[in-house]
């Protein structure tokens, strides 16, 4: 029987934004899932039910840009996480998409997939943060001042 992993990156539709996908950290173990919000333009972290998670939506298993971390190691980065959350310590950070930073990413910044890349992978990226990243290093070679509107699929 193969081994089955704890932790998950699962993703469901947005309710504001048709066609974008709103991303968790699911823990098969206990049920819940580390999801981050936005409140009023900041960040807000909950342990919710996978239920309350889905809000009536269908929810997929995603993959995550880079390897998965051992089960352990993840269970270490929800906490450490969680625990930073709750001592106020992110209470500063914006929740702003795609790709952007604070203290786990790399500007000013979280979004709901740059949490769960980090918290599964260690890693601070992820596919919006990343697309947006390369268009943007794109233009700004050739040197053009141009506003862009994309929409993810």
């Amino acid at each position: 029987m193969e081994n089955q992993r704890r932790f998950y990156k699962i993703e469901r539709d947005t309710i504001i934004k048709p066609g974008f996908k709103h991303v968790g950290v699911y823990d098969s173990q206990s049920g819940w899932v580390l999801d981050l919000q936005n409140n009023n333009s900041r960040i807000e972290l909950r342990t919710v039910s996978f239920e309350e998670f889905a809000q009536n939506r269908d929810v997929s298993y995603s993959k995550t840009i880079h390897p998965l971390n051992d089960d352990e190691t993840v269970l270490q980065r929800w906490n450490a996480v969680a625990n930073e959350y709750n001592a106020g310590k992110l209470k500063d950070i914006n929740y702003f998409a795609p790709g952007t930073s604070g203290i786990i990413t790399d500007a000013n910044g979280l979004n709901c997939e740059n949490l769960a890349e980090y918290v599964l992978t260690g890693h601070k990226d992820n596919p919006q943060g990343t697309f947006f990243r390369i268009i943007g290093a794109v233009i700004a070679s050739m040197g053009i001042t141009a506003i862009l509107l994309v929409s993810k699929k």
